[in-house]
């Protein structure tokens, strides 16, 4: 991926190797998949994929809603009280909404974490992923944004008019660098749609487009107690 170099200073890149995005599918879950790829940047150390069933199913026993969309203050107390177990004990499936963990998963020991609300500015965000926090940002579902694909789009977001409202969506905020040709300062998102999308899953945000553009912004943090593996 041909991201800037983050050894410059001030910049940070916190993924992995091979962390790749992964797909939501046709199910309004993106507040899980943004929140769990958050989560797992913080418990990188211990190379554990977490489960966004397992997650989306804690907001679900917090709002007590029966449609699939979710909110940062919903996630956030999902996160601190229940927390999510490992992928593989609890797979995602795009058809299927489970209602209850399967019977192999011990609950009491999953992983938790806590949200902390941020101002949404690319300094506070570039601050807090160069302290090796992710950032889990609500962005505007424009169509640029829907169609978003690099080549033949552009690397970076344009604003969308103020005036025009839009549905909120949720992408991970994972790397603050710097464009040496342009000279300027962005953050790279993860996004759920998959790989084909915008470049190999992520985007790019400038300044301009947080300012104008990002509506909610929480950084993702280890709770004081973890779970079974923390």
């Amino acid at each position: 991926m041909d991201y800037s170099s983050s050894t410059n200073p001030g910049t940070m890149d916190l993924r992995p190797p091979g962390w790749a995005a992964r797909d939501q599918g046709t199910r309004s879950t993106c507040m899980a998949f943004a929140a769990t790829a958050a989560h797992e940047l913080i418990h990188k150390s211990h190379g554990i994929a977490l489960s966004e069933a397992a997650l989306h199913w804690a907001c679900k026993r917090v709002d007590r809603s029966r449609t699939d969309e979710t909110t940062f203050v919903t996630a956030k107390a999902a996160l601190g009280t229940q927390g999510q177990t490992a992928a593989a004990d609890w797979p995602y499936a795009d058809f299927l909404i489970t209602a209850v963990p399967p019977e192999t998963i011990e609950v009491a020991a999953w992983y938790t974490a806590d949200l902390l609300s941020l101002p949404s500015n690319l300094e506070a965000i570039a601050s807090t992923i160069s302290a090796g926090y992710p950032v889990v940002l609500g962005v505007p579902l424009t169509p640029e944004f829907l169609r978003h694909r690099v080549p033949p789009s552009s690397p970076y977001l344009t604003p969308p008019p103020s005036w025009r409202p839009y549905k909120l969506h949720t992408v991970t905020a994972v790397a603050a660098l710097i464009d040496p040709e342009r000279g300027i300062a962005y953050v790279v998102a993860r996004n759920s749609w998959g790989n084909k999308w915008g470049e190999q899953g992520f985007c790019r945000f400038t300044a301009e487009y947080v300012d104008s553009a990002v509506a909610e912004t929480f950084s993702v943090r280890p709770a004081d107690s973890l779970g079974a593996s923390g």
